[in-house]
């Protein structure tokens, strides 16, 4: 759990230097996309047909720009985050599904903080079949990271 907060901190501090100061930009990209929303069916409804292409390409280039300047969601920076976790720890292993499973196991639980319980809802596994696949993935890829895990009693 220690990692999810460390992460948010991180996260809580890149959005906070990166978006700061373009409240304006992302409050007119929105005023330009409504209005091109508005606009395309008009031009739609008077055959304007270059007109219409024009206005799209407009408007999905000023959505491209509000999504760079929109702060990225944490599930999207711990998704980030872990695919760079992801490659250093893979390199050098040939993937096997069980394999994949550990690593969504391991994203759920590392990167977002996800409990057992939930964990094992999501995936419909049982609570021995959690902690082998758990268990064996940590062997495999983090063998310097050896931790017991608790049981949910424990």
């Amino acid at each position: 759990m220690q990692h999810v907060n460390t992460l948010k901190e991180e996260w809580a501090r890149y959005c906070g230097s990166k978006h700061q100061g373009n409240r304006e930009k992302i409050q007119a990209l929105k005023k330009r996309i409504g209005a091109l929303d508005i606009e395309i069916p008009l031009s739609i409804r008077r055959m304007e047909c270059v007109d219409v292409e024009i206005k799209e390409e407009e408007r999905e280039i000023s959505q491209k720009q509000l999504d760079e300047l929109l702060p990225m969601s944490f599930e999207m920076y711990a998704l980030k985050e872990f695919s760079k976790d992801f490659k250093t720890s893979t390199k050098v292993h040939e993937l096997t599904d069980r394999d994949r499973v550990f690593f969504r196991i391991y994203y759920y639980r590392e990167y977002l903080g996800a409990t057992i319980k939930v964990i094992q809802q999501k995936f419909g596994f049982s609570a021995p079949t959690y902690y082998k696949i758990y268990r064996e993935g940590m062997e495999r890829f983090f063998p310097e990271d050896r931790i017991e895990e608790l049981s949910e009693v424990g």
